[in-house]
């Protein structure tokens, strides 16, 4: 605004200075690549449990490079990079360098951080010893290196799981055309029969998927294309061999887009629950007032495997399933369905869960803290389930028997002394039918 004399006022020249010192901080802000798909976890999602996103005994990748207690995995790495090279006599470290030198750029921009503290020669030799490691790792538990003596730490269970889990850390990746390409440029002639997606299936089936997480036993080797990354892969992967369609109702009132009881709860209203045959872990069922889960194992991976798929598909959709997160769908509606221990004790009892914690007050938490930043949308897998469980319920004389059941049995001497007072009752009609009978033969 200009004063009476038509010259700038005060207000003017402060307004541009603001102007100027604001864009002066935008000068060094780029456009991120919507590419960028591995990412730190954030920040609300670590608070809940940190060690579910934090790898154990291997880093991968610049966010956890250099940490104390990942170190003694760097000899490993080195020591595999070596044999490997041993192994190819014809094939100098140099063609290495110079191929993952000209993908660095690319890799770099998969990344949400910039990483401008990383050196273009400490990001290559990075992506070297990194990327051989895994690749020489699926070779090993392949059987397709021989001449060298059996791993001690592969031989270990808890190593090879503790190896399976740090692998599928969302945080914890290299962009999957440095696998592919480290693959490809490192194989043997033997070995191309081998698909590189079946190695990594099969390392993980064996390492750290508990029963009850199928994979494919039949790749398609295109589908590695859309992969980002091991963790992507395996997800893709599952859904692929899981993923039944299923009908939405996105129209009817919010009220039905959650259970309105706990499996106990259900379970006193007349719903049976029983464990569902069939490989897909998602293929969940209600029918005629069953609802019928396929069995989960949980294993002390268990939470990890699930809040790491979950943090990809929320922050970085898939292209497959329609951009729908059927993992995130799941946790949701079993949290819906578990309240407390009493609840897992009833699953568990009904083989749709596989307790190996031995803890059912820990599983319970587990999945009721899952599910905490989860929230349901309108488009939910699991919808058709909501609506005809809680119709189910609300017809009356569901609602009669629950509350029968929760105020009159809600334990088993309330079932003696029921039984005890109808026996009773039998005896007394019978012996004051037998008065009468004999009363009239006088």
């Amino acid at each position: 605004m200009a004063n009476e004399t038509g010259h700038p006022s005060f207000t003017d020249e402060y307004d541009h200075r603001l102007s100027s010192r604001i864009l002066g901080k935008l000068v060094d802000v780029t456009s991120k690549s919507h590419n960028r798909y591995i990412f730190k976890v954030p920040e609300h999602q670590r608070n809940v449990n940190g060690k579910a996103y934090e790898p154990y005994i291997v880093a991968i990748g610049p966010y956890h490079r250099g940490k104390k207690h990942l170190m003694g995995m760097e000899e490993h790495k080195k020591r595999y990079l070596k044999e490997l090279l041993d192994r190819k006599p014809k094939k100098d470290v140099i063609s290495y360098v110079k191929t993952l030198r000209s993908l660095e750029k690319e890799a770099r921009d998969c990344y949400e951080d910039d990483f401008a503290n990383i050196t273009t020669d400490e990001f290559v030799e990075m992506m070297l010893l990194d990327g051989c490691f895994i690749v020489e790792l699926l070779r090993r538990c392949a059987g397709l290196v021989t001449g060298q003596k059996r791993e001690s730490f592969i031989s270990l269970g808890w190593m090879t799981k503790k190896l399976g889990c740090d692998l599928l850390l969302v945080e914890n990746q290299l962009p999957f055309f440095v696998l592919q390409d480290l693959f490809n440029r490192t194989s043997e002639e033997r070995e191309q029969e081998y698909n590189f997606q079946d190695m990594i299936l099969y390392f993980f089936a064996f390492s750290v998927l508990p029963n009850g997480w199928p994979v494919s036993k039949k790749s398609d080797e295109n589908s590695t294309e859309l992969s980002n990354h091991l963790l992507s892969l395996l997800h893709d992967n599952w859904l692929l061999c899981c993923y039944p369609e299923r009908g939405i109702k996105p129209d009817v009132n919010e009220k039905y887009w959650r259970f309105r009881r706990w499996v106990y709860e259900l379970e006193e209203a007349g719903i049976k629950f029983e464990r569902a045959r069939g490989n897909s872990l998602f293929d969940i069922k209600f029918e005629n007032g069953i609802m019928k889960i396929p069995r989960l194992e949980i294993t002390g991976e268990t939470e990890s495997i699930f809040r790491n798929l979950i943090v990809y598909e929320q922050f970085s959709p898939s292209e497959n399933f329609n951009g729908r997160p059927v993992i995130s769908d799941y946790m949701k509606f079993m949290d819906c369905l578990i309240n407390s221990e009493r609840d897992v004790e009833l699953l568990c009892r009904c083989n749709i869960l596989h307790n190996c914690l031995g803890d059912d007050e820990v599983v319970a938490k587990m999945f009721n803290s899952i599910g905490d930043f989860v929230k349901l949308s309108r488009h939910n897998y699991y919808f058709s389930i909501f609506f005809e469980v809680n119709k189910h319920c609300a017809q009356r004389r569901h609602k009669w028997f629950a509350h029968l059941r929760h105020k009159y049995f809600n334990s088993p001497w309330a079932y003696v002394s029921f039984f005890a007072a109808v026996l009773l009752l039998l005896f007394t009609l019978a012996q004051t039918v037998y008065s009468v009978l004999a009363y009239y033969k006088k």
